[in-house]
């Protein structure tokens, strides 16, 4: 296949020489895709390394039937069971030599939000290791693990990367590989959600607190978090609070907003209910958790864009020969930048 370059590509590959392009294909594949694993996956979620397509291309150029039977039979019946080690360096592969190397995965360097930095930059691995075997060991203050039998192969892995621009913090990754698939079961410290600009910054963090759940399969509570991130805003540019309904704040939200601009900025009013659809059935939806997080953004980058203040209106109190319904003052609040607007 026009993906995987055999470099021995003669009219006869020698099994040694077989196994070699594909450990090595296999090492550049498992390498890359934990880098994509760490850098893009959130936790319970995974990636596949599976050699498929790379044996299919290496058994196009072996003719030889013993080498090609040989081939296979280690394909098939070893090389999923065997352990990866881990190493921060590509090792050489040379056919020649007497013990074929295993497959390996190379440890990189990773990008990743720095919430000390304030955006994605470049982790470097500090430390990592395997804990599969010497768990099984045990050793002086700990006893050994017992695993039980596996197929395909299990391994444990911990990996603890460290920002190259601030050395802050180290983070920390549990990664399980099961077969051809490596899974993210653990990170210390949690997540950190890189949040836009334009989501006002008093709310922000319900804002991200959705975007955790949702990547961690609990779509749920990403459902509460975004519909509690509107309502708290609205609540915020109303000044109401205590026990009003949400479609009352939605109401007295969208009065505040220019006419001109209201009736093309996706309702917040509107993706308040149909949010509370499935949070009042207690149905995980991600279909609706995903488009209203696309129009709720939408509604708040349209306010950056016409720059909509972050005001609360509130009602005058009442006086003589005065009514509080008949005028309004403006409070200054933050803007969505996180500035102070001046009256």
């Amino acid at each position: 296949m026009a993906k995987y370059v055999i470099q021995k590509a003669q009219a006869q590959l020698s099994h040694p020489q077989a196994k070699d392009e594909l450990t090595r294909h296999l090492n550049n594949l498992a390498s890359a895709q934990l880098r994509q694993l760490l850098e893009t996956k959130h936790l319970y979620q995974k990636v596949s390394f599976d050699p498929t397509e790379i044996v299919s291309a290496i058994r196009a150029v072996i003719t030889n039937i013993p080498n090609l039977t040989v081939f296979m039979n280690w394909v098939q019946g070893e090389l999923i069971h065997r352990p990866m080690p881990l190493t921060k360096e590509p090792l050489p592969l040379n056919y020649l030599t007497t013990e074929h190397q295993p497959p390996f995965i190379v440890v990189q360097n990773i990008k990743l939000f720095c919430k000390k930095c304030g955006e994605r930059e470049a982790f470097m691995p500090a430390w990592f290791a395997d804990i599969t075997e010497p768990s099984k060991r045990g050793g002086e203050t700990n006893p050994a693990v017992k695993f039980a039998p596996s197929n395909p192969v299990l391994q444990l892995l911990i990996l603890v990367y460290q920002c190259q621009v601030c050395t802050g913090q180290p983070e920390a990754f549990i990664v399980r590989r099961a077969g051809w698939h490596l899974e993210l079961h653990g990170r210390s410290p949690m997540e950190q959600v890189e949040v836009p600009a334009y989501i006002p910054r008093p709310e922000s963090r319900l804002f991200s607190d959705s975007v955790i759940a949702f990547n961690s399969g609990k779509s749920l509570a990403a459902l509460f978090y975004l519909r509690s991130f509107i309502e708290q805003f609205a609540r915020r540019m109303t000044n109401q609070w205590g026990r009003v309904t949400g479609d009352e704040i939605m109401i007295a939200y969208a009065d505040t907003l220019p006419p001109a601009q209201r009736d093309a900025m996706p309702s917040l009013r509107e993706w308040y209910d149909k949010l509370s659809v499935p949070i009042h059935s207690a149905k995980d939806d991600n279909e609706v958790y995903e488009v209203a997080k696309v129009k709720i953004e939408e509604h708040f980058d349209i306010r950056r864009a016409f720059r909509m203040p972050e005001t609360v209106i509130e009602p005058k109190k009442a006086s003589d020969g005065g009514d509080a319904a008949d005028s309004a003052v403006e409070k200054p609040g933050p803007s969505s930048t996180g500035e102070t607007n001046a009256t």
